[in-house]
């Protein structure tokens, strides 16, 4: 169950995840200022949480890896990720039920960074922080 939840990046075949957001207009700013429809997922460490409990903390290196961990900082599981604009994969090691591939897409960051990462094939959704290193 611990790898569901770092699945939520997960952080499935990219053919499935081509969804693109088309950029939102604002009225008195180009589209070099106008902010995200989407959130783009670029390697960082981030939280996972529902509205009040956070599940997990995953690490999004720039190989294309990726590595969950517990509240207490120790490795949980992990896999590959990558990303193409709003959408991210995720395909966590191993052949397990909990380990299949899965796609995710990221609304537009909120003013403190985080926001709601959606399963592309499901209703499951969670908060995602961006964390400090």
């Amino acid at each position: 169950m611990r790898t569901r939840y770092g699945l939520v990046f997960a952080f499935i075949a990219l053919s499935a995840c081509n969804q693109q957001a088309g950029p939102i207009e604002v009225e008195g700013k180009d589209e070099a200022e106008a902010a995200p429809a989407v959130q783009p997922m670029v390697p960082g460490f981030y939280a996972i949480k529902s509205e009040d409990t956070v599940y997990s903390r995953t690490r999004l290196a720039e190989g294309g890896s990726y590595t969950d961990y517990d509240a207490g900082d120790n490795a949980v599981g992990g896999g590959s990720w990558t990303s193409d604009g709003a959408t991210i994969c995720f395909d966590p090691a191993g052949d397990g039920e909990n380990q299949q591939e899965s796609c995710w897409i990221n609304d537009a960051p909120g003013e403190d960074g985080s926001f709601v990462t959606r399963l592309v094939d499901g209703d499951v959704s969670y908060v995602v922080t961006p964390l400090g290193e």
